[in-house]
């Protein structure tokens, strides 16, 4: 039997970050600055919250200590491990971290990789 104040709690991913309180100006080279070694970086229409994806989890886990609470633009970034079962709306748009710095005109190129 579950007790009313337990919480279930999700399984959460060892690879893959959220990004929370982000200002409504950010652009995806904005986290591929932040995060340079990251994999994939989705960022929905809102861009608002992010996901960041790593191949691996070591390299998750420095990029999350080093940000975590750190001062982007005027705001404090709040980062948790993504539930793994986390996907952001449809809306959001894959970069790779190599488009990401190549790119200053805002156009995704064919290096993007899909889920």
């Amino acid at each position: 039997m579950m007790n009313k104040t337990s919480k279930k709690t999700k399984k959460r991913s060892k690879t893959s970050i959220l990004v929370k309180n982000l200002p409504f100006e950010t652009q995806k080279e904005d986290l591929g600055k932040l995060f340079p070694d990251a994999a994939e970086i989705l960022l929905p229409p809102s861009r608002t919250i992010a996901l960041i994806k790593y191949d691996h989890a070591v390299d998750a886990k420095r990029a999350y200590q080093r940000q975590n609470y750190k001062r982007f633009k005027h705001v404090p970034l709040y980062l948790e491990w993504a539930p793994l079962d986390s996907q952001l709306s449809k809306g959001a748009t894959p970069v790779s971290s190599t488009t990401v710095a190549a790119s200053t005109t805002g156009q995704v190129s064919k290096e993007v990789q899909a889920n």
